[in-house]
């Protein structure tokens, strides 16, 4: 079984992320939500919902880009990557769709996914 974390407090999100997961993977996984990062040896994949004012406890470890997913929207992607420096960093950047799982979103607008490795 596979662990994520959300790091947000957005409870649209948090339904959001769990409408994707059942659609793209048949994979057991759990999905839980924190507005705030505590390191956990069990957590597989952090989901970091990415805001202007978030700080980074010193223990995250951007380097591992295997367990750690930045959404970052695209007017504060210039901010998040002065805060990351010269650190690999996996994001998404994001931006309004319409949902293509609207029966699991329950009809929300939901962000569109861009992937990118930022140097």
């Amino acid at each position: 079984m596979t662990d994520i974390k959300l790091i947000s407090s957005s409870h649209d999100l948090y339904l959001l992320c769990r409408g994707i997961l059942s659609e793209i993977t048949a994979q057991e996984w759990t999905l839980r939500q924190s507005e705030e990062y505590k390191a956990d040896s069990s957590v597989d994949l952090y989901i970091w919902d990415y805001q202007p004012d978030m700080r980074f406890p010193e223990a995250v470890d951007m380097r591992r880009s295997d367990r750690h997913l930045f959404l970052v929207q695209r007017a504060h992607l210039c901010g998040f990557r002065q805060i990351i420096g010269d650190t690999t960093a996996t994001i998404i950047r994001l931006y309004f769709v319409l949902s293509t799982c609207p029966s699991k979103t329950k009809g929300l607008v939901i962000p569109g996914l861009t992937s990118s490795a930022v140097p």
